[in-house]
């Protein structure tokens, strides 16, 4: 609390995702990551992904995890994701189990997933660095 008195707090911004159904005005922001999982836990879903209208890949997964570089070290990390450094503006798409978003999808939809424009502020002292908070935490 004496470094915050002492002004040594640096404000760190880092982007968020964007999230929202295609065809829908409403947009959703998080911090860390989307998660889209599959409805039904015996069967193997089917994620179709596409950038800019570009098909890509179609992945049979039990779901799909977009994370931020702040959502990297969470449930991206543990599906096998990389872990970013938070000062990098990107999102990782991370399969779930490839051979559970918030809602539910209905078969034929799309969700559109994209850095948002609005950012998070955390305070920070010297002391802490991405690279040590991660090392610290994982190894």
């Amino acid at each position: 609390m004496q470094k915050v008195l002492d002004g040594a707090l640096h404000v760190q911004e880092y982007r968020m995702l964007e999230v929202r159904m295609e065809g829908e005005d409403e947009v959703r922001t998080a911090v860390n990551d989307a998660v889209l999982l599959k409805e039904t836990p015996h069967q193997i879903a089917s994620v179709d992904v596409a950038i800019n209208g570009e098909d890509l890949v179609s992945y049979q997964c039990d779901g799909l995890i977009a994370a931020t570089p702040l959502g990297s070290t969470a449930y991206a990390l543990s599906a096998g994701g990389p872990l970013i450094s938070g000062d990098v503006a990107c999102f990782v798409l991370v399969p779930i189990a490839p051979h559970s978003l918030v809602e539910q999808i209905p078969a034929g939809e799309h969700l559109l997933v994209g850095l948002s424009h609005e950012t998070v502020k955390i305070g920070r002292t010297d002391e802490w660095t991405w690279w040590r908070a991660v090392r610290r935490t994982f190894l």
